[in-house]
């Protein structure tokens, strides 16, 4: 059974009681919008929800052919611990363009158009170290504070300018959490990066024991490969994803 939850500009699935944003997933192109330019492609929210067209937008595109490319494991967890300044997974860490930055001068990786990014902060190592108590606490969105990228607009041309085709985070959010502003674009950086690139996003991946490997051969990319659910207009999905290396 599928059930859409939309809210404004923003939308989520119910499969069969299962909430395809509660673990690793990608974000779709329904996921969140623009306020100002609507979906992906100018797509207003009517559009989607009046007329319900559900063919226009979603998952199920992702779905035709998989996702696949290159990948590159960007460890800026390894880098800020390298400049003794580690990541604070209990807190509202910002990371910064300058630690991206920093990141792929350490690295000496070169991002090219299409990668998927593969970012490594160790939430989930550290969120699976915490008591049931800890992550009863941080199921509760209000109390929720997590590392991510800075809302910024500095931060979302600095991401297009490099064309990555798709963002993944081992955090429930790409933003460092919570947002600056829910309502306006340089508040919220998924306004930007699903509502006016169209780039997927990755959330909650598990890419500790990859990030152990790069780290061992000095080697941070490989094949990336996902097969999203198949269902029309979905806006999440279960990310099906592996790395060869």
């Amino acid at each position: 059974m599928f059930r859409e939850i939309p809210v404004g500009h923003h939308g989520d699935d119910v499969l069969d009681n299962f909430f395809t944003q509660a673990s690793s997933q990608w974000d779709g192109l329904t996921h969140v919008g623009d306020y100002e330019h609507g979906f992906w492609g100018g797509v207003r929210n009517e559009e989607l929800r009046d007329s319900h067209d559900k063919s226009r937008l979603g998952i199920d595109h992702w779905a035709r052919r998989g996702i696949a490319g290159r990948a590159e494991l960007l460890d800026v967890a390894g880098c800020r611990a390298a400049q003794g300044r580690p990541i604070d997974c209990d807190a509202r860490d910002v990371i910064s363009v300058a630690d991206l930055e920093g990141t792929v001068r350490a690295q000496r990786v070169e991002l090219k158009t299409g990668d998927v990014w593969i970012i490594y902060l160790g939430w989930i190592e550290w969120y699976e170290q915490q008591t049931p108590q800890k992550k009863q606490q941080l199921a509760i969105t209000a109390m929720l504070k997590t590392p991510g990228l800075e809302c910024s607009e500095a931060m979302a041309e600095w991401i297009f300018d490099r064309h990555p085709a798709a963002l993944c985070w081992d955090n429930p959010a790409l933003e460092s959490w919570p947002p600056p502003n829910f309502m306006d674009p340089k508040g919220f950086l998924r306004h930007w990066i699903i509502g006016r690139f169209g780039m997927a996003i990755g959330e909650m991946f598990q890419p500790t024991a990859l990030a152990a490997d790069c780290a061992q051969d000095n080697v941070y990319e490989g094949l990336f490969v996902s097969a999203p659910l198949n269902f029309t207009g979905g806006t999440g999905s279960l990310p099906n994803a592996r790395v060869i290396k």
